[in-house]
């Protein structure tokens, strides 16, 4: 029963949780249609997203399982490139492939929504921001868009952390700034540099077609191995200040 209506969970973070999915569910519905005027590359981002969530570290916060992935970049291309629908539906699918796919644990199905709905209003939060500052979807000049890509991908960060973090301190009734600064802000450079690497394979895709976007792959993996290696020294770490506490 807890798996679809969260009765493990405080009452709190259960109205948080729901009020995040219908959040997500009105901003979907406020901007559909899709444009759907790359259908080609929206085909190609919902199946790189996907592929790459499978290339996932788990974070070494207590009670929580949370996991990071790869596939922002191809989250990312998609804010730049397709309209808001089609940007969250590439979102919905890395974030479904995350906790759905090769998982080493049992999550509730309100999890996997409640991650769904979080990423898509990042997703909806940086495309916001990137119009808003005069991005556009030709990336044209470029340099003048460097700006609203790095402020855009900043603004998906702090929201989909926030949202997540946000459930897990209710949830377990940690404090959500120490668990954001100690667990999850290490990340933060990996989105921007993320965002510009996305805006280059972007400019490629403007110019040599969407299939150029499979090049996504090369990125996710160096992103996967140095998340792999910073979450191995933060377990490392962890474990040296657990010894030197028990043995003071």
């Amino acid at each position: 029963m807890s798996r679809f209506f969260m009765t493990d969970m405080p009452p709190l973070a259960r109205a948080y949780v729901a009020s995040v999915i219908v959040a997500a569910a009105a901003v979907w519905g406020l901007s559909l249609p899709p444009a759907l005027e790359s259908p080609g590359l929206l085909v190609v981002l919902l199946i790189v997203a996907a592929v790459s969530a499978v290339l996932k570290v788990r974070l070494p916060i207590e009670r929580t399982g949370l996991t990071m992935s790869v596939s922002f970049v191809a989250i990312f291309m998609g804010v730049l490139l397709l309209d808001p629908a089609s940007a969250m539906a590439v979102a919905a699918a890395s974030a479904w492939a995350q906790c759905s796919l090769f998982r080493k644990e049992e999550y509730p199905a309100y999890r996997t929504v409640f991650s769904i709905a979080s990423v898509m209003l990042a997703t909806a939060g940086a495309g916001v921001v990137f119009t808003g500052l005069g991005g556009t979807p030709a990336l044209d000049p470029a340099p003048a868009m460097a700006v609203p890509v790095v402020a855009a991908g900043t603004t998906f960060f702090l929201l989909n952390s926030w949202l997540v973090g946000g459930a897990i301190a209710l949830a377990t009734g940690g404090r959500l700034q120490t668990l954001w600064s100690n667990g999850i802000l290490w990340s933060a450079p990996g989105y921007v540099a993320g965002s510009l690497v996305s805006a280059g394979l972007a400019l490629l895709v403007i110019n040599d077609g969407a299939l150029v976007a499979l090049m996504l792959a090369v990125p996710a993996y160096v992103n996967f191995r140095i998340y792999q290696l910073v979450v191995a020294r933060m377990a490392l770490a962890r474990e040296r200040e657990t010894y030197l506490k028990r043995a003071a």
